[in-house]
């Protein structure tokens, strides 16, 4: 060939055709390393104010303005001076959510916020976690000159419910190279969380349990306070569901389908009213089971269904489903499948039920007989920013000594406020912490007006009522030695936090004051500040809260997966809900 076009003949042919086949090597090299190092990637940095660890493509600059945002300036499109600058984008941003959420529903809801839709849906990871991506068009118009450019979202949720995200924008149409780009970025993703980061098997020794999980399943350890992991469970490459798993436990005449209609009706923000009663089960190796479906699992999305699994009052565990109403009956079997094999190993985590409620009836006869003068003095007055999947509120709490006399008892008063509208709380207690009356008045979950009265008289048993709607109805509930009142729980709390170690188990008012939970607390090491902390659940409600205290023993904060509340000025709360100035300006 080379004879024909130029009309010589080489004097060494091997050495042309070695050279020919480096050159086109090299050239080939060189294309390769232009477009590696077009897609070679920084190192790591976090994401401001998230537990974000990511890296950006080297050349990318950060926005100061949007933490998370990393844009590479390309070219400058337009006529004359009617110009504007096309740029290379990619947003990185992560939520901390209650529980998990299906990625292709966050997706499809930010379509709808946005009134514009996204196509081409397919599975992709973030890290570690599977979620989805999808494809959009936007249009962009400046003075007068407009273009199209493509973008790309990919969405994965933790099984915890930790929402990451990454958004590309390319030049303008979307290219493989574009996608490869996307692909390394995402790979390199990482949560700097220490729950996170332990394996499943450390997950599951952390708590005291084992079940064979299907290999593909996504397993998250729970904060180290709470003995509690998240399993994620895959459907066709998508997280299409999740099962939060909690140690628990089952004081003496508590039952299952007390503690699952109490997750119910938390999580459904409505009262016992029409909840069904779960049956128990007997496993052929000797341990119960009991598993309850969301009874509105068509129109609410915070549980698909819960179950609870024991061998004894110290070996219990509760599970809950959290699932779109889609993929509802996926969660329930994946549920009941875990309910069906999960097995109990000795953990210290376990409480011993016997001796924490003996501790539990010691706490309850110390704090009545000191009752609350020494802890409360003669008033308080304090607000509060609530922040929960329902969005943010004031909670505004007082309390004054009657007649400004402690020895008279006292009276207070919980406000919330929020947006849409308030709830209020009243109550009474005498001066022991024993006799007291409670009465809330707020809405149901479906917005049906609700009040709530109860009251404890010198015989000690309690008398509830529930009016919702048109419907009346009143129970009685008779407490145990180890009973606390909801004005003192505050008091206990902060007791448990100021001591070095231990447990204890009180009785409390469940969820609507239809049932007598017990409450477990344990003191944990104080916070940066010397603050006192203490690790408060529920048996129905296992995953906890965390709280501090001022040193006036006054709280100062409140973190648990669904609530943050943390004390603020009267100015910080206007501002964050403007409707509270109207309100409180009006009472």
């Amino acid at each position: 060939m080379w004879e024909v076009y130029s009309g010589t003949r080489p004097g060494k042919p091997a050495r042309l055709l070695i050279l020919s086949a480096v050159l086109l090597a090299s050239t080939l090299g060189l294309a390769w390393w232009q477009v590696s190092a077009s897609r070679a990637l920084a190192a790591e940095q976090r994401v401001e104010n998230t537990p974000l660890v990511v890296r950006p493509p080297i050349g990318w600059i950060a926005n100061p303005k949007a933490p998370g945002r990393f844009v590479l300036p390309t070219r400058q499109q337009g006529i004359g001076r009617q110009r504007i600058s096309i740029e290379r984008q990619i947003t990185f941003s992560y939520a901390q959510g209650s529980s998990f959420r299906s990625p292709r529903e966050w997706i499809r809801e930010r379509a709808q916020r946005d009134a514009l839709p996204f196509s081409d849906y397919r599975p992709a990871r973030i890290g570690r976690f599977w979620g989805v991506q999808a494809t959009r068009r936007l249009r962009v118009e400046h003075r007068g000159f407009g273009f199209d450019q493509d973008s790309v979202i990919r969405v994965a949720c933790t099984p915890r419910g930790d929402i990451l995200v990454v958004e590309y924008v390319p030049l303008t149409d979307l290219t493989l190279g574009d996608l490869d780009l996307l692909d390394a970025i995402c790979r390199a993703v990482r949560v700097d969380d220490e729950a996170v980061a332990k394996s499943p098997a450390e997950a599951w020794a952390q708590v005291g349990l084992a079940a064979r999980l299907p290999a593909d399943a996504c397993v998250v350890a729970a904060r180290e306070e709470f003995a509690g992991l998240h399993v994620g469970f895959l459907e066709n490459g998508e997280m299409t569901h999740a099962i939060d798993i909690f140690r628990t436990w089952m004081a003496p005449g508590r039952n299952a389908a007390e503690i699952l209609r109490d997750v119910a009706a938390s999580t459904l923000h409505a009262p016992w009213v029409d909840l069904p009663t779960p049956d128990e089960l007997h496993r052929a190796d000797g341990l119960s089971m009991a598993i309850m479906p969301n009874p509105a699992v068509e129109q609410d999305d915070t549980f698909s269904s819960a179950g609870l699994v024991w061998r004894d009052p110290r070996n219990a565990v509760l599970l809950i489903a959290r699932a779109n109403p889609r993929n509802a009956a996926q969660a329930e079997s994946s549920l009941k499948r875990l309910a069906e094999a999960i097995a109990f190993r000795e953990a210290d985590c376990a409480p011993d039920v016997d001796a924490s409620i003996s501790a539990g009836m010691a706490l309850s006869k110390l704090l009545t007989q000191q009752g609350p003068v020494a802890w409360w003095g003669r008033e308080l007055s304090r607000d509060y920013l609530l922040e929960s999947r329902t969005g943010l509120r004031l909670q505004v709490m007082e309390r004054s000594a009657e007649s400004r006399n402690p020895r008279l008892g006292y009276r207070g008063q919980n406000l919330t406020i929020f947006p849409q509208g308030h709830e209020s709380e009243r109550w009474t207690m005498d001066e022991h912490g024993y006799e007291y009356s409670n009465a809330w008045q707020g809405e149901s979950a479906d917005g049906t007006p609700t009040s709530l009265r109860t009251k404890r008289g010198l015989d000690g048993t309690i008398q509830h009522t529930i009016q919702l709607g048109r419907l009346n109805r009143t129970v009685k509930l008779i407490p145990t030695d180890c009973f606390i009142s909801p004005p003192m729980e505050m008091i206990a709390q902060a007791w448990a936090a100021n001591q070095d170690d231990g447990e204890w188990l009180l009785e409390t008012i469940g969820p609507w004051g239809q049932s007598l939970p017990t409450m477990r607390l344990r003191p944990l090491p104080p916070d940066a500040d010397g603050r006192r902390r203490v690790a408060c659940q529920w048996d129905w409600q296992p995953n906890g809260r965390i709280i501090t205290f001022n040193v006036d023993q006054s709280v100062a904060e409140v973190d648990s997966h669904d609530v943050k509340l943390v004390a603020v000025d009267r100015a910080r709360a206007e501002r964050a809900i403007p409707a509270i100035r109207g309100f409180l300006g009006s009472r």
